[in-house]
């Protein structure tokens, strides 16, 4: 089943290569047939999910009322706001029955550390341009 999945990370996300996709799978805790709330709004900062079949709906609570802000199909990484420490500011549910993989915070760290080309695939634009860093290093 592994190497299913590792083609259909593969397909989803093209950037990844079928090495770097069962290094992914190799790391984490797989979640199948996952049905509703997978985190909520408030939330600690303690792992990373990867969306591998299914669909999650963005919602955050206000005045005791769920508002969908909005939708994650397959292929995405959801909470890498966590490499930051930065707690949940919505919650996230699964629409149908779901396959999600899950990494601890220092599991998915030390991924990315391990593999440099990974780290870049997955983090991409949020990680900072040499400008922004030197921005930040002047501030």
């Amino acid at each position: 089943m592994n190497e299913q999945y590792a083609a259909l990370i593969t397909e989803l996300n093209r950037s990844f290569t079928l090495d770097e996709a069962q290094k992914l799978l190799d790391s984490c805790e797989l979640k199948e047939d996952v049905r509703g709330n997978l985190r909520s709004q408030g939330d600690g900062a303690t792992s990373i999910l990867l969306l591998l079949i299914g669909k999650v709906e963005i919602f955050v609570v206000h005045d005791g009322k769920a508002q969908v802000i909005g939708h994650v199909e397959a292929g995405k990484f959801l909470g890498l706001s966590a490499l930051r420490g930065i707690p949940r500011n919505a919650s996230i549910r699964t629409s149908e029955p779901s396959v999600v993989l899950e990494w601890t915070l220092k599991a998915f760290r030390d991924l990315l550390l391990q593999n440099p080309s990974l780290s870049e695939k997955v983090l991409g634009r949020s990680l900072p341009t040499p400008v922004e860093e030197e921005r930040t290093l002047e501030a």
